[in-house]
């Protein structure tokens, strides 16, 4: 699969999370998605946009369990 490829998917999840209060099924698919583009194509240039989204993602996470 092409960097390309693996990101989209994983911004694809990233797009369909809900507000906090709803089922965070999808920012967990994100966060895993992304985590994989970033460790296959490191230095590619999509491994820092999918860093910000895994770290977005992870805050709606956090925000669901406060």
């Amino acid at each position: 699969m092409r960097p390309i490829a693996q990101f989209l998917i994983g911004s694809a999840y990233y797009e369909r999370i809900a507000d906090v209060s709803r089922d965070q099924g999808q920012t967990e698919k994100a966060i895993a998605a992304l985590e994989e583009s970033r460790a296959k194509y490191p230095d590619s240039e999509y491994a820092q946009n999918a860093k910000k989204k895994i770290e977005m993602a992870r805050d709606q996470l956090a925000a669901r369990k406060c």
